[in-house]
């Protein structure tokens, strides 16, 4: 069947680090909007979302409602992230992690870090299990492709 389509929900600066984090493993099908992201996951050929915390002017936890909200999108796994840093990290992820679960997100994953204890492999390797594991855990649901493979 191919490659995964992961709908990455960052923001500009953060999708060149997502990027090579994520390593040509999938497709990375960027979205820098919260409509744009919202109208990308509804196609239906999207395997899982990653939400980075900056994402829209840091609309990470709206997002995350809508697509949870939707019966268009709720199946789909979502792992969010913080991958750029924020002004009170601890506090920060601390929060981030709580709407994530509330938000019934499958994971949130600390990648800046990840990056700065263990390395870029290491914090790329996280991720794509992560995201690995969510896809084979999440309901079963139809997922159409299209003919196009650009990110």
């Amino acid at each position: 069947m191919g490659r995964p389509r992961i709908l990455a929900a960052v923001s500009g600066p953060s999708l060149p680090l997502l990027r090579k984090l994520l390593g040509g493993w999938c497709d990375l099908i960027p979205a820098l909007a919260m409509r744009e992201a919202l109208q990308r996951a509804k196609r239906g050929d999207i395997a899982a979302v990653v939400i980075g915390l900056h994402f829209d002017d840091s609309q990470m936890p709206l997002l995350l409602e809508a697509l949870k909200s939707d019966a268009a999108t709720r199946d789909i796994p979502v792992v969010c992230c913080r991958l750029r840093p924020t002004l009170l990290p601890h506090a920060t992820v601390r929060s981030a992690r709580a709407v994530c679960e509330a938000r019934r997100a499958e994971g949130f994953v600390d990648v800046l870090d990840l990056c700065d204890r263990a390395g870029a492999m290491a914090a790329g390797v996280r991720l794509r299990g992560m995201l690995r594991r969510v896809r084979q855990a999440a309901p079963r649901r139809q997922i159409r492709t299209s003919g196009s493979c650009a990110a």
